[in-house]
């Protein structure tokens, strides 16, 4: 979350104009925005699973990502705060259920090495690199929308990724090692 809300942060000085303040100023209303939303993704992902979560994450931010980036590149607070926001709601939805997802994804004796693995070398790859390929992208196209385009691409290979894990959400987590062999059994579905 911190490093999306940088990046958006620098676009909105550098493609919108906007002053530092004014920028600072919408970053922090989508930052306590986004700590307010996390409890309730939370309920959310334990709910409906791991699986539906992480298509809800793909599906909100390939939504939003054009209103978020026109209005975070408009130079004013409240646009900017409501594109800000918008980001928000994608960029928690996704990291409440990686934070859990990875926990789940591993059996105990190697759990801490593999998910910090898995995660780091994928932030570092795709997130450490994001603000150099945006403004590449701006500069070699002149769209300053062109990062909205890049984060759709990538919203789609981790929902292409994330949708062929196992549902994993009602798995014990001190199972014996037989048990992550197989894949857990859905529950039944209340009829509606």
């Amino acid at each position: 979350m911190v490093h999306y809300s940088l990046t958006f942060f620098t676009y909105m000085q550098v493609v919108g104009h906007a002053s530092r303040p004014t920028a600072l100023l919408a970053s922090l209303g989508a930052l306590l925005f986004a700590a307010a939303l996390c409890p309730f993704v939370g309920r959310y992902t334990d709910r409906v699973g791991r699986r539906k979560t992480i298509l809800t994450a793909g599906i909100c931010l390939i939504v939003a990502v054009f209103p978020a980036y026109t209005l975070a590149g408009s130079g004013e607070w409240w646009a900017s705060l409501i594109g800000a926001m918008l980001m928000a709601v994608g960029a928690v939805i996704c990291g409440v259920v990686t934070a859990v997802l990875l926990s789940e994804q591993f059996p105990t004796r190697v759990r801490y090495t593999a998910s910090a693995l898995c995660y780091n070398v994928s932030y570092t790859i795709f997130g450490g690199t994001a603000p150099l390929v945006a403004t590449w992208l701006i500069e070699r196209t002149g769209n300053n929308l062109s990062p909205a385009i890049y984060l759709i691409a990538i919203t789609l290979l981790a929902m292409w990724g994330g949708l062929r894990l196992p549902e994993s959400s009602h798995r014990a987590l001190d199972a014996d090692e037989s048990e992550w062999q197989r894949a857990p059994k859905p529950l039944a579905q209340p009829a509606t």
